[in-house]
């Protein structure tokens, strides 16, 4: 998946009769089925900087194999790994060539 991080967006699965829709919908990956909640995680620019923030999910977020507390920011780095649940994300940064400066 691609996608623009200008400010903060949520990451999860559909939201079966719910009406709150992630941004990022991981639902077309099993997420159901490997335990990830309707809104799991958030990622959130600051600056230079990516955070991660476990939004309170059931089954937790893992950051390079490591449990992170909920709703505390974490940065991201290019290359991290990230776990929802059982299912695994790897981060990779692209650069827009027409937003660079």
């Amino acid at each position: 998946m691609v996608f623009d991080l200008f400010d903060c967006i949520t990451i999860g699965r559909e939201p079966g009769t719910s009406t709150s829709v992630p941004h990022i919908d991981l639902q077309p990956y099993n997420a159901l089925e490997l335990g990830v909640s309707r809104r799991h995680a958030i990622l959130k620019r600051e600056a230079e900087h990516v955070l991660l923030i476990d939004n309170n999910s059931a089954n937790g977020v893992f950051l390079n194999h490591q449990a992170i507390r909920r709703e505390i920011p974490y940065t991201v780095n290019d290359g991290d790994l990230i776990k929802l649940g059982l299912l695994s994300l790897q981060v990779i940064f692209l650069i827009n060539p027409f937003l660079a400066q």
